[in-house]
């Protein structure tokens, strides 16, 4: 009688323990229901879709060297450039436009794989979560896990060619907190501030396979709907 009622109790208990997860499922929101909570809560999706272009300028310093980096985004022209300026030399230049990436590092041109250009197309929108659908991405609700000691909702991305990158979104303010990039690295994004009715991150931290260790890295001006021309692509 013992065997059979510890036998029991086992069961109950595994059972309430399955009902728990399936009820604490069935509670979990969608990952488009999270990703459009993010845009909501950014600025809106309709004042977002008003952004055609952005410059974003920022700076860190790595090994008592300061570092520059600029980005141009074209949502208008599907283009972007990144330039990373070191103690005020160009160390790199990367200029996505056209359905083709290049790469000018070190005085050295290198053209980017169709593979390796749909992988950084993931990122060229100044807010990439506008083109998830529009870019036939797929995505993934994966949990809740622990950000910046914040509960997130986790989202894995995964594109045509099947390269998946992570985000990250706080369950409670539902912005953005981190995302792991199997290229760039993982970033973490520590504050926001609000530029023209948008919240755009402002301070983040990149743990990158370039870097021996981590940086910080802090926004000094992010402008929109700016005057761009070919020579910020060239």
């Amino acid at each position: 009688m013992r065997k059979l009622t510890t036998y029991m109790l086992v069961m109950l208990a595994f059972l309430a323990s399955t009902q728990a997860f399936a009820e604490q499922q069935e509670n979990d929101p969608t990952a488009d229901e999270v990703i459009e909570n993010y845009l909501e809560t950014i600025g809106g999706k309709a004042k977002l879709e008003e952004i055609r272009n952005a410059k974003i300028e920022m700076v860190t310093e790595f090994q008592g060297m300061v570092m520059n980096m600029y980005f141009i985004h074209d949502e208008e022209n599907e283009r972007m450039n990144q330039r990373v300026l070191v103690m005020g030399n160009e160390a790199s230049n990367i200029t996505l436009k056209e359905g083709k990436a290049k790469v000018l590092m070190m005085g050295q041109s290198q053209e980017l794989t169709e593979e390796q250009y749909q992988e950084a197309k993931m990122n060229m929108s100044v807010f990439p979560e506008l083109k998830y659908a529009t870019n036939g991405y797929t995505l993934s609700y994966e949990g809740k896990e622990t950000v910046n000691e914040e509960e997130a909702h986790k989202i894995v991305v995964t594109n045509q060619n099947g390269v998946t990158q992570t985000n990250y979104y706080s369950v409670d303010r539902g912005l953005k907190l981190r995302n792991e990039n199997p290229t760039s690295g993982d970033t973490r994004y520590l504050t926001y501030e609000e530029f023209d009715g948008v919240m755009y991150p402002t301070e983040l931290t990149v743990k990158s396979p370039m870097f021996p260790e981590p940086i910080t890295a802090n926004v000094e001006s992010v402008e929109f709907n700016a005057e761009l021309s070919d020579e910020d692509f060239e």
